[in-house]
């Protein structure tokens, strides 16, 4: 019998995050010492999702430490050994993944009496925990984020192109802010430092540059103080990008990110079109679910608060908002689009205006039905776990885990009624996973899962991001797929994924169709305007 499952990473150099320290993403603690990073895992708690879920957050977190120190590194494929209680194991095998990089010189300052008033290493080893914590963040959130982070790479792992490389960073931002002025603006660049890295990287004769065929013959490489500086000039820029997301995330939603390395907070999203989308869909798949087995476990896996307050200013404003204006337009409405619209739209919608989050919509319809259906709810932020059992203190049908949701619904078989599936992130291997368990007992679920984008520098046009493609291949084979896109690609979320069991009767469709149709998105590649398909 297996007593428990260690996967196991080993990277180089020795001294990449210079001391030991931990870190926990999925509910597992990494402890990283000199060359290598463990975790123990209860046997029924591993998953194969489970295992590229940290091996993909791990690398993101060295890729952050890389930007910080411009230092390369070597990290191993997870390695998976099962230890049984008569101390034998069986060990997995995997490859390696490599990326390069430079060195520094530490010093303590001391004050008179000895007390140390700076400790450079210490600042370096703050600042790449920091970093890293940072990008791995970010970089699937983000359209542009893993753009500037792989130029980055590529100068990492190509010395005799870097500035080239580099380069890149500053160009994609440009045109991500339109000009060089705007984006000194918004991002707090100063004029001598833009120039500074342009002289280099174009006119310098220097081996690394971008212009070297101008200068044949007369050649340099570049010496450590001008890379370095081309170097901390890079990493500032993409540093100044992260803050302006942050700044606008807070102005966009009227609240203070008190802690930016956080990656998804569904308050700041609440009633976006996403929502609209997700919402309308759940009702008409939980009505239809509450009548079929009105007595069953009603799971919403990653929860989110109850109920949320609208703010000034948010991307309600394009979702519900907008559905609010156009919705007298459109009459009749469909029972599903009266239900939703009537019963969690206020007539009088405004900043201050109180929406339900997605478990606020299922209680209302359990209680409506006049059913026994249990509501479980699942979420990791220990905040919004608190909240909502203080909102539903009084409900005896309700209950709240601070757990993974991924963990909870692979525990699900018998006498469910229905499953929300609605991840903060595109994590299409615990997904797909779900999707399939609950398929094998003919459970009825909803997953939605937002669109991304990419650029993509050959093409030089915006395309949906492969994870996102990826997402919608690998559930075509498991589920009823339909895609709606409210932006063109090229925003950081341009649509969604709505994947539906296949033991449910297609109620979903029409609901999308009305939806689009009011709104003006595209549903499944075709566009709806002025009331018309085209």
């Amino acid at each position: 019998m297996e007593q428990t499952v260690i996967v196991e990473w080993t990277f180089t150099p020795d001294d990449f995050f210079e001391e030991p320290f931990t870190i926990e993403f999925d509910r597992c603690k990494l402890e990283i010492e000199s060359s290598k990073v463990s975790t123990n895992i209860q046997p029924s708690e591993f998953t194969e999702a489970l295992k590229h879920s940290l091996h993909r957050n791990l690398h993101d977190h060295f890729r952050g430490v890389m930007l910080a120190s411009h230092k390369e590194f070597e990290l191993s494929q997870p390695l998976v050994s099962r230890l049984h209680d008569d101390g034998h194991r069986v060990v997995e095998l995997s490859g390696t993944c490599v990326i390069k990089s430079g060195g520094s010189v530490d010093c303590i300052v001391t004050n008179g009496d000895g007390v140390v008033i700076r400790d450079t290493r210490a600042e370096r080893i703050a600042k790449k925990q920091k970093t890293a914590t940072r990008i791995a963040g970010s970089i699937q959130s983000d359209v542009l984020v893993p753009v500037l982070v792989a130029s980055y790479e590529a100068a990492v792992r190509d010395p005799d192109n870097e500035l080239i490389h580099l380069y890149e960073i500053r160009e994609a931002l440009k045109k991500q802010f339109n000009n060089e002025g705007n984006l000194r603006t918004k991002l707090g660049i100063t004029k001598s430092d833009w120039s500074d890295f342009g002289r280099l990287a174009n006119d310098e004769p220097v081996k690394q540059g971008r212009h070297r065929g101008s200068h044949l013959g007369n050649l340099r490489g570049a010496n450590e103080e001008e890379l370095t500086s081309a170097r901390n000039f890079s990493f500032s820029l993409i540093e100044a990008y992260l803050n302006y997301l942050d700044r606008q995330e807070a102005e966009h939603h009227g609240d203070r990110l008190s802690q930016p390395e956080v990656r998804y907070d569904h308050s700041k999203k609440i009633g976006n079109q996403g929502d609209v989308i997700k919402h309308a869909c759940w009702v008409s798949l939980l009505v239809y679910a509450l009548n079929q087995n009105p007595d069953g476990i009603v799971a919403d896996i990653h929860a989110g608060r109850r109920e949320y307050e609208l703010p000034q200013t948010g991307e309600w404003k394009n979702g519900i908002g907008k559905l609010a204006e156009l919705i007298h337009e459109h009459s009749p409405l469909s029972s599903v689009l009266e239900s939703y619209a009537g019963k969690f739209i206020a007539k009088d919608l405004a900043a201050g205006s109180r929406y339900f989050g997605s478990c606020g919509i299922s209680q209302e319809l359990i209680r409506n039905a006049g059913t026994n259906a249990q509501l479980w709810l699942c979420d990791t932020n220990e905040e919004v776990t608190k909240a909502l059992i203080e909102s539903f203190a009084g409900s005896s049908n309700v209950s709240v885990r601070n757990t993974d949701g991924y963990s909870l619904c692979m525990e699900l078989d018998t006498n469910v009624t229905a499953v929300l599936i609605d991840p903060p992130s595109i994590e299409t291997e615990q997904t797909v996973a779900a999707i399939e368990h609950l398929n094998k007992y003919q459970i009825q679920f909803l997953c939605w899962m937002p669109r991304t984008s990419k650029y993509d520098r050959k093409e030089k046009r915006a395309t949906e991001a492969g994870t996102s493609l990826d997402f919608i291949t690998r559930c075509r084979g498991v589920a009823t797929v339909h895609t709606v896109q409210w932006y063109k690609f090229g925003h950081r979320t341009p649509g969604c994924t709505l994947a539906v069991s296949k033991h449910h009767p297609d109620t979903i469709k029409p609901v999308l169709s009305e939806l689009c149709n009011i709104l003006g998105w595209s549903l499944n590649g075709s566009t709806y305007e002025n009331g018309t398909k085209s």
